[in-house]
């Protein structure tokens, strides 16, 4: 079965990880065009930044994630078939200071967090 064909809610395991589809973008012929998925539990535990920074744009896990991490996920998915997306970096007291940052791999947000947990 697809990944595009698995409803909100069902998991899929894929380089060693197993993935929940939260939902699915569609394309204007209805057709999934970008699945977002998250992994069921925490994959492996690291610093958020060895720098001690707050800024998630700017972290060594970012950086960690969208690299060695990315390489990994993509031998297992196909190389080029993880789409990008803009993470928005607002703080829980509304500021938003650190903006968004576009990336491949990340954290889900705070209105993503409330909306899937």
């Amino acid at each position: 079965m697809k990944i595009g064909e698995l409803n909100p809610g069902q998991t899929f395991h894929a380089a060693e990880i197993e993935w929940t589809v939260l939902q699915h973008y569609k394309g204007i012929t209805g057709t999934p065009i970008v699945t977002y998925v998250v992994s069921r539990d925490i994959v492996e535990r690291r610093p958020f930044d060895t720098k001690n920074g707050n800024n998630l744009g700017e972290s060594t896990l970012l950086a960690y994630l969208n690299g060695e991490f990315l390489r990994r996920l993509e031998d297992s998915f196909g190389a080029g078939t993880i789409a990008g997306q803009h993470v928005d970096l607002t703080s829980e007291d509304g500021l938003k200071d650190n903006g968004s940052v576009k990336t491949k791999v990340g954290l889900l947000d705070l209105d993503e967090y409330r909306r899937y947990r």
